[in-house]
């Protein structure tokens, strides 16, 4: 084990990045409505970075720019990491190792056995064998200790198994060839003053490491938690949980092992949500299986990940950040969960990404939205429609859709009628998001199908991707500059309430086959400037990349679940080739391989033409 300083980290870097120096205004929330009408849908173009209380103005053109996304999104996890606490790292405590059989455990050198209760009460390295029925904990008045569970069995009727309760830092090393399991029974009673909230609870900053097992069980409250910081770093770490899996204050960080975790609650988790250097996950090594009833993995800043192999299945979100979300490396499956990935800024720079989600595969959402238009913010955070409101926008004055009626839950002073000076009809072709900035006429299916619909522009399409230009427009980012990512979602494949761009990368989203969602939904249209993208969805709220970037082909085209298309040039060599896992009404495909003003044919498996598109840029 190897330890650094516990302060080390403890003050905010003064040379931050702007995503965190404005880490703590991301927690408000301005409702703001305008003539009592709230405005569903995208975001508009914010242009240049934010620094803590400026805001940021609308574009509305349909474009925005790379360079003023990368200003203020972190570019490694390095460089997030930068602005962080360092996590501690423990070098073995000095002295004699002192030896414990807990089948038979009697006082002197630093313990004492009193009515059930082990404690040890001296800094040093203890080596633990046997069973013991009740708690032990650890009270050293400060310092370090260390633990060698070699082959324990430590089985609590009260809340908390093994406890450290006044010491600074604690290493638990498993030793090779054994198993060890720690088991607390029940959640504290409401007049308990001990606070003892998970099976192995640590009030010190706790590293576990080694080749050993620990299994950890707590039927009513959380299985491993530390109110400081927390990293694993080898081990087969196994933790059944009635509330929180694993739960660091500070930090949760892993760095090696194999971790399965089996939660009601959240999986993994970090809660620090006053100190912006704190409150964060880094996994950057090992193996873990999470399933969880909430969220797989939730963190009050950063979710960092720069290796090792995560499969998530989860009850919300699989991995959630209040700040930056960045992944460089490694495999990310998460096979159930509502939201796959969601951060207030998200970055995916490397590694290969699996998504299923019943909501938005990649959601850019969350902290304050900006705008110098106080007109358009959203009074909600996340960008969507709260529940109860209409789905559909009315289109003239006469009020709510279906007779005039004021949804369920929204305040009585609310007007019934269109705000005075807003139109009358609403235009087809807006300017901003939701389908209809930066976008060229769709390609022609065989039936000869109307395709501008696929737009927003006519009754095909609906009304796209809903009144984006309009709506709230916020700093959120959503950027992909490498890996490889497939999403599978039944909400918006890939969603920003602010910015999004491509510059690399392999993408391929299969949207919604519902058609209050798309595969794309970006204020200003989604900056394709590398790498290969292509979706489908159903066709009512379609967007296409934004204009002025790198080609890419687009047609409304009836295509069955299962099919198998593939994407020719118009002398019929090929470009690319796809298998559908569930049905869409739209194909999009851009790449840097397209060139703009060529003709491009879609066919199926056996050679039959499904449509034809001319590349666009």
């Amino acid at each position: 084990m190897r330890h650094a300083d516990s302060d080390t980290g403890s003050a905010e870097d003064s040379g931050c990045s702007t995503t965190r120096s404005v880490r703590r205004t991301l927690r408000v929330l301005i409702p703001v409505v305008v003539g009592g009408l709230a405005l569903m849908g995208g975001c508009s173009a914010v242009s240049g970075a934010l620094t803590p209380g400026s805001t940021a103005s609308a574009t509305g053109s349909g474009t925005n720019t790379v360079a003023a996304i990368s200003n203020y999104l972190p570019t490694s996890v390095a460089d997030a990491m930068s602005s962080n606490l360092t996590p501690l790292s423990l070098d073995a405590a000095s002295g004699d190792v002192v030896n414990i059989d807990l089948s038979n455990p009697s006082s002197g050198s630093g313990v004492t056995v009193d009515n059930g209760t082990l404690s040890i009460t001296s800094t040093g390295s203890y080596r633990l064998t046997g069973d013991w029925k009740g708690q032990v904990i650890v009270n050293s008045g400060g310092g370090q200790v260390d633990l060698e569970l070699a082959g324990v069995t430590i089985d609590s009727d009260q809340p908390g198994a093994l406890i450290v309760v006044n010491t600074d830092q604690v290493g638990i090393h498993l030793v090779e060839g054994t198993d060890n399991v720690i088991t607390d029974a029940g959640a504290p009673s409401e007049d308990a003053t001990d606070g003892y909230e998970g099976a192995l609870y640590s009030k010190g900053t706790l590293v576990i490491d080694g080749a050993g097992s620990l299994a950890v069980t707590s039927a009513d409250q959380d299985g491993i938690v530390s109110t400081d910081g927390l990293t694993i770093d080898g081990g087969q770490v196994t933790v059944k949980a009635g509330d929180d899996g694993i739960r660091g204050k500070d930090y949760l960080q892993v760095t090696d092992g194999q971790i399965v975790v089996d939660a009601t609650g959240d999986a993994w988790k970090s809660t620090n949500d006053s100190d912006e250097t704190a409150g964060f996950i880094q996994f950057s090594g090992g193996s873990a299986q999470l399933v969880a009833g909430d969220d797989c993995m939730t963190a009050q800043t950063d979710e960092l990940i720069s290796g090792g192999e995560l499969t998530l299945s989860c009850g919300d979100d699989g991995i959630h950040a209040e700040v930056a979300l960045v992944i460089e490396d490694g495999v990310v499956d998460v096979a159930k969960a509502g939201e796959g990935l969601e951060g207030y800024v998200i970055h995916i720079i490397g590694g290969q990404i699996d998504i299923t989600s019943s909501d938005d595969g990649l959601n850019a959402a969350g902290g304050v939205t900006s705008e110098t238009d106080a007109g358009t913010q959203m009074p909600w955070g996340d960008g969507q429609m709260p529940s109860g409101m209409p789905t559909d926008m009315p289109t003239d004055g006469g009020g709510w859709p279906g007779g005039g009626t004021m949804p369920s839950g929204m305040p009585s002073g609310m007007p019934t009628d269109r705000p005075a000076g807003m139109p009358t009809d609403m235009p087809t072709d807006m300017p901003g998001g939701g389908g209809w900035a930066g976008r060229g006429p769709r390609g022609t299916s065989t039936d000869g199908a109307d395709q501008s619909g696929a737009n927003g522009a006519g009754p095909a399409g609906g009304m796209g991707g809903g009144p984006g230009g309009m709506a709230v427009s916020g700093d959120q980012v959503l950027k992909i500059s490498g890996g490889t990512l497939v999403v599978n979602a039944q909400g918006d494949g890939l969603d920003s309430n602010g910015t999004a761009s491509m510059t690399g990368g392999d993408v391929t989203v299969y949207g919604p086959t519902q058609s209050g969602n798309g595969a794309l939904d970006a204020g200003t249209g989604i900056v394709v400037t590398g790498g290969q993208l292509m979706t489908v969805d159903s066709g009512g709220m379609t967007q296409d990349p934004a204009s002025g970037n790198q080609p890419y082909v687009s047609l409304r085209v009836t295509l069955a679940e299962g099919a198998t298309v593939n994407l020719n040039d118009e002398s019929g060599a090929h470009v690319a080739t796809f298998t559908l896992p569930k049905s869409a009404a739209t194909f999009m495909f851009s790449s840097s391989d397209l060139v703009a003003g060529q003709t491009y044919v879609l066919t199926d498996a056996a050679g039959a033409q499904l449509g034809t598109a001319q590349a666009q840029d």
